[in-house]
């Protein structure tokens, strides 16, 4: 989801009517929470590229490297 859909998402819930502050502080964690998910699927997404990369190429050792680096980030 991209930073100006949460954005959106953000302002229709402040303009509505029917919300108040405890539900809308709950809607900005929630989209904090979706933009920290969001970057840990980015760093993954990225190094199982490397992985896959290495798996291809026969590259053993890196590919050892690529998966600590993607248990250590869980």
């Amino acid at each position: 989801m991209r930073d100006e859909d949460l954005l959106l998402i953000r302002q229709c819930f402040a303009l509505s009517p029917n919300i108040n502050a405890d539900e809308l502080r709950l809607v900005d964690e929630l989209i904090e929470e979706i933009v920290d998910l969001n970057d840990q699927l980015d760093r993954a997404t990225a190094a199982n590229r490397h992985y896959l990369h290495y798996f291809f190429d026969g590259s053993i050792e890196k590919m050892a490297e690529a998966f600590k680096y993607m248990k250590r980030e869980q």
